[in-house]
C-alpha cells in the first residue's frame, strides 16, 4: 500500500514541492513498485504542463518487513528495482522493538496521545503500567502490538473515567515467577495444537484477524483465519451443548475483557443466524463454502440441532 505524506487533491493537478511517499506495509513490494516504476522515472527531468515549467521535489521511502537484500539473491525481489530505491547503499535497519525497549516510554505515550485525540480525554501512563509493558515479552509485528495495548487500555480507563492508565487496564498481560509480562492463555483439551497456535495469536492480538494472518503466515485479505475461527466456534458450541457463553470462554480463555467477549459473542451469533437463514434451502450446502474440512461434522450437527427447533 502506498501512503502519501499528505492528502488530497492536489491543487493545478500537482502537488506542492518537498512531498515525501511512502510505500510500506505491502508483502509483494516488489510488485507495487514496479507498478509505480513509470511514474517515478517521469519525475526525473521538469515537465511543462501547458503554461510553466515544473520541476519535481519529490522524496520516496520504502519500508518492508522482509530482508530485501536476501530477497533479492533468492530471486524473489528485482536486483536493478532494489538498485533504484537505494537498498544497497542508503538503507535505515529499525530493530524490533524487544531490542530497544527504551523507546517503549515514549510509543506509548504517543499512541495514548492519538487516542486521547480521538475522544477528546487525557490519558496519563502511570509508572507501573510502563514498568509492565517494559517487561512484556514482545512478539512479531510488535509495535502493532504495543499499540493495540494502548488502544485496550485507553479504552478500559475510558470506561472507568479516570483517565489513569495502570496495570489493571492491560488485562490480558500477566507476570509470571520470573518477573516477566507475558499473555497467559489457558490451554484448552478441545482444541489441538494447530488450533491452539492460531487461538494463541488471536487471543495476543485482541482478535484482530489482519495482525493475526500476517504472524500466522496466511495471506493477508484471505479470510483463512476467519474460516478456521468461525469452524473453532461450532466446535466450542459443539462440545458445550450450544451453551454460548461456555464456548466463548473455550475461545477467548480466562484472562481477556469483556469487550473481547462481546465481540466474539456477535460473531458466534452471526453464525448460527446464517445457519438459521440458509437451512432447509437450497443455500444450505454453500454453509460449508470455505470451512476447513475437520469443521464440516460440527457444521452438521448445528444444522440438526437448529432444524430440531422448528
Amino acid at each position: 500500500m502506498a501512503q502519501d505524506a499528505k492528502q488530497g487533491p492536489a491543487p493545478n493537478g500537482s502537488h506542492d514541492k518537498g512531498k515525501t511517499c511512502q510505500a510500506e506495509r505491502e508483502r509483494n513490494l516488489s510488485h507495487e513498485l514496479t507498478s509505480r516504476a513509470a511514474v517515478m522515472r517521469s519525475m526525473r527531468k521538469p515537465w511543462e504542463p501547458l503554461t510553466r515549467t515544473v520541476s519535481f521535489d519529490v522524496r520516496f521511502l520504502f519500508a518492508s518487513n522482509v530482508n530485501l537484500e536476501q530477497s533479492v539473491k533468492d530471486g524473489l525481489f528485482r536486483k536493478d528495482l532494489y538498485r533504484r530505491i537505494g537498498g544497497s547503499f542508503n538503507k535505515i535497519e529499525i530493530p524490533p522493538l524487544r531490542s530497544r525497549k527504551q523507546d517503549i516510554p515514549l510509543l506509548a505515550n504517543y499512541f495514548a496521545g492519538r487516542f486521547a485525540a480521538k475522544y477528546n480525554v487525557k490519558y496519563k501512563i502511570s509508572d507501573d503500567a510502563v514498568d509492565l509493558l517494559y517487561n512484556h515479552e514482545y512478539k512479531e509485528g510488535n509495535i502493532g502490538e504495543l499499540h493495540t495495548l494502548i488502544e485496550i487500555a485507553c479504552e478500559n480507563s475510558r470506561i472507568d473515567g479516570d483517565g489513569i492508565i495502570t496495570k489493571k487496564h492491560f488485562p490480558s498481560i500477566n507476570i509470571n515467577k520470573n518477573g516477566k509480562a507475558k499473555f497467559d492463555n489457558e490451554k484448552k483439551s478441545i482444541f489441538n495444537e494447530s488450533e491452539e497456535k492460531k487461538l494463541s495469536v488471536l487471543r495476543e492480538n485482541y482478535f484482530r484477524i489482519d495482525i493475526s494472518e500476517e504472524q500466522l503466515g496466511f495471506k493477508t485479505g484471505s479470510k483463512t483465519l476467519s474460516h478456521y475461527l468461525r469452524g473453532m466456534s461450532l466446535k466450542a458450541l459443539s462440545y458445550t451443548e450450544w451453551r454460548m457463553n461456555d464456548a466463548i470462554k473455550l475461545i477467548i480463555g480466562k484472562d481477556l475483557n469483556g469487550k473481547t467477549e462481546d465481540m466474539i459473542k456477535t460473531k458466534m451469533s452471526g453464525y448460527i443466524k446464517n445457519i438459521n437463514s440458509k437451512k432447509n434451502t437450497k443455500e444450505e450446502t454453500s454453509l460449508f463454502t470455505n470451512l476447513p474440512k475437520e469443521y464440516h461434522k460440527y457444521l452438521s450437527t448445528a444444522i440438526k440441532e437448529l432444524k430440531k427447533e422448528l
